[in-house]
């Protein structure tokens, strides 16, 4: 392309009209190594003429950018009014394959004169610009005012390490909700009541605001405390490019308020300027990298090099993959708004072509959760295809496609919404370390959003949109709890850094774009009391979880106290829940209430565990403990294995299977083997090994794909496996030759106290 420019050479410029990207985005992928590779030893290129522009100098696309950079932008960029970044030729060109043109030199670039210290102050030559001045000046002082407030704060809680927008009292066991002052008492000095409202998932009989009381119904009082929320809290602000994002403190929120004005004094003052490029020396110069080319350390490619159309399913598959994803996924993962996407899935039936980054991230994570859900018979004989195949294909669609729309640095709903969806289900294939560190990412997104935020302390947004932020939100809960689970390590959303409610018990259709008042919570099933149960039970288990690795007890006897009150208060919690969604659980017809119910089950044995867990290790004083808790906590142990394969079994909960197939129980298992492997055996030693033998004797493929990706886990397990083998053969062998103890032992058994089960029957 060397040579004198014809006159077709500037053609290929982009439309002056059309959307302008940054330099920076519109980089070609191949350039970024280029680039790099030749800014800090290649030499300036050698310039061509154009007989358009007598003077200028200009450089082909496949020049070497020079080290020195042109005083001036190049004709281009200054048309289009985007930054040039003056390598000659520039990466928008370069980008663009078009000539790079640098005009002759004229007038030089305005430059900031030294200033006289005995000149007088210059005067301003419009009331534009006084009107600035004073806006100007304004900021400073708020600056000011701020850091002067700032500085106080931070001498006043310099022992505090949290960073979390609800700067509430913290006085010995209370704190105090953003929204009202009211004061509540920790998880871990509360009693649960047993009667709580329908809109308080876990409220307090005596009237006083409650650690569980997410939902509130709190809307109506919506436009009284807005202003003082916001002055407290941060909100949502809109960009030069039309983007939302949470600006978390009121110094920010108040400096960009003066900033928006003056951008809009400075803008009306600029409009006549054309010339872009004289005042780009007070800016810092673009970066020649594209945020999107960073996605692919994350998922191993680069979207641009793969043609996303070709890995979308036939039209005529599209409609059954939705099918899927409606019975199999939503229920669980409650993070879209069905009407919404159904609009969506028609469209991309009829025209992929339409089909932008963010809604083809959607799409792809519906294919993706729809394969996932259903086993491999099933994909053999509606695809004609193997699962694994299929599973494959659209995992790898749905990572370009999040990369190809920036999840990382995304402000739109929609993306995240797939990238929760991507969590949830790809949990089933992988290993869970994996998802821990992306769960990490996600949280971070959604709080880059203000998700922590209740949508109705953020001004403008609408009921349909308060509410799907609403469902994210505690969809992230639900991945950062299972994540600390997996990994042993602390929660990341701090118990005080969020004050988002609760989901409305309500279905689907009773929102829409058009609604203007957030609708009443329906009494009975919807299509969100699946979710909405797990999203309690999880509150619930979060607060635990947080005081039974926060609060230590130094005495034996307050341990044991201490420990008995907090299964009380999960016993309570479950008690509640129970009473307003699973009275009839276990002889209903409502396949998801039955799931529910046992999923609720399995979670709260599991916080029993966890409650007892730091006294149950080996090394640890577990005398603070009667034999009747101990019992307790293995018969809790136990019904872990039993609830989880009643689950995996009974067909009521089938087309749920491939969450309970991402359930392992590493701790129960652990703790099950341990005491079968010590104690004189019995017929609850005889229950625990036949609830748990099945993992080890006879592993399903599913099991063993598990099993191979958790060896550091597995390994010693199977150890501790074969030693209480080996004792269970020691025992039946010793009550087969001794009948009288076989006697004795069935005596004991008919005189002890049963041990309550920890929950309802299954």
């Amino acid at each position: 392309m060397e040579g004198s420019g014809q006159p077709t050479s500037l053609s290929n410029s982009p439309n002056p009209g059309s959307p302008v990207e940054s330099p920076a985005d519109n980089l070609p992928n191949d350039s970024l190594h280029t680039h790099a590779a030749t800014s800090h030893h290649g030499h300036s290129p050698r310039p061509h003429t154009h007989p358009a522009y007598p003077g200028a100098s200009v450089y082909t696309p496949t020049d070497t950018p020079s080290e020195r950079l042109n005083p001036r932008s190049c004709v281009t960029c200054r048309r289009r009014k985007v930054r040039c970044d003056k390598h000659m030729p520039c990466s928008n060109c370069r980008r663009a394959q078009i000539p790079c043109i640098f005009p002759a030199p004229g007038r030089a670039p305005r430059r900031p004169r030294p200033k006289d210290p005995n000149a007088p102050p210059k005067q301003p030559s419009s009331e534009r610009e006084i009107e600035l001045m004073k806006r100007l000046r304004k900021l400073e002082g708020i600056v000011e005012e701020l850091s002067g407030q700032i500085e106080i704060e931070t001498a006043k809680n310099n022992s505090s390490t949290g960073n979390s927008p609800d700067a509430a009292a913290n006085n010995g066991g209370e704190y105090y909700t953003p929204s009202s002052g009211h004061r509540i008492e920790r998880a871990d000095s509360i009693a649960a009541g047993s009667s709580h409202s329908q809109g308080s998932p876990m409220g307090q009989s005596d009237g006083r605001p409650s650690p569980f009381n997410f939902n509130s119904s709190s809307s109506a009082n919506v436009p009284q405390r807005q202003d003082s929320m916001n002055k407290k809290f941060g909100r949502l602000v809109i960009n030069d490019h039309g983007k939302t994002r949470y600006v978390s403190s009121v110094f920010w929120s108040k400096i960009t308020d003066e900033l928006d004005e003056i951008r809009n004094e400075t803008q009306r003052l600029t409009d006549g300027e054309s010339d872009v490029s004289d005042d780009e020396s007070l800016v810092a110069p673009a970066t020649t990298r594209s945020s999107g080319d960073h996605h692919a350390f994350v998922f191993g490619y680069r979207s641009a090099d793969v043609d996303l159309r070709a890995l979308h399913p036939l039209p005529s598959q599209i409609p059954y993959m939705w099918q899927l994803y409606q019975e199999n996924v939503d229920p669980i993962v409650k993070v879209i708004h069905i009407p919404t996407v159904d609009k969506l899935v028609k469209e991309t039936r009829k025209n992929l072509d339409k089909l932008g980054p963010a809604n083809e991230c959607l799409m792809f994570a519906i294919y993706f959760a729809a394969i996932t859900s259903i086993d491999a018979a099933d994909v053999q004989t509606n695809f004609g295809v193997e699962r694994d195949e299929l599973i494959s294909k659209y995992r790898f669609a749905l990572e370009q496609a999040l990369a190809k729309a920036n999840f990382i640095t995304t402000s739109e709903l929609v993306v995240l919404q797939a990238f929760i969806v991507f969590l949830v289900l790809v949990r089933r294939h992988d290993d869970t370390r994996f998802c821990w560190t992306l769960t990490g990412l996600a949280i971070r997104i959604g709080q880059s959003m203000g998700l922590h935020r209740d949508g109705t302390y953020l001004p403008g947004l609408t009921p349909l949109e308060i509410e799907m932020r609403r469902r994210l939100f505690w969809a992230l809960c639900i991945l950062d709890l299972r994540s600390a689970e997996d990994q042993g390590t602390e929660l990341t959303i701090a118990d005080k850094t969020f004050d988002t409610e609760l989901p409305l018990n309500i279905n689907d259709t009773d929102l829409t774009d058009e609604t203007t008042e957030m609708p009443k919570p329906r009494q009975g099933v919807t299509d969100m009391t699946f979710s909405l149960i797990r999203y309690e039970v999880c509150a619930a288990a979060r607060r635990l979880y947080v005081v039974s690795s926060s609060s230590p007890v130094q005495c034996p006897r307050d341990i044991a106290i201490s420990l008995e009150e907090r299964e009380s208060m999960v016993r309570a919690i479950y008690e509640n829940v129970e009473a307003r969604y699973f009275k009839d659980a276990s002889t209903s017809c409502n396949a998801q209430l039955w799931t529910a119910a046992n999923i609720a089950r399995v979670i709260v044995a599991k916080m029993t565990l966890v409650i007892y867990q730091p006294v149950l290790l080996p090394g640890a004083d577990g005398q603070v403990l009667s034999d009747e808790i101990r019992e307790r906590i293995f018969t809790a142990a136990t019904e872990i294995f039993e609830y989880n394969h009643q689950l995996n079994s009974d067909p009521r909960s089938r087309q749920w299977k491939w969450l309970f197939q991402t359930y392992t129980q590493w701790h129960a298992v652990a703790y099950v083997l341990m005491e079968i492997a010590r104690r004189p055996w019995a017929a609850g030693i005889e229950r625990a090994w036949t609830a748990l033998n099945s993992v080890f004797a006879n592993p399903s493929p599913d099991d063993l794909g598990r099993i191979a990706g958790h060896q550091a886990m597995w390994l010693p397990l199977k150890k501790i496996y074969l030693k209480a083998k080996k004792h269970r053969e020691t025992e039946i062998a010793r009550l087969k030759a001794d009948p009288d103890a076989a006697q004795q032992l069935e005596i004991q058994e008919r005189s002890k106290a049963p041990v309550p089960l920890s929950f309802a029957a299954m």
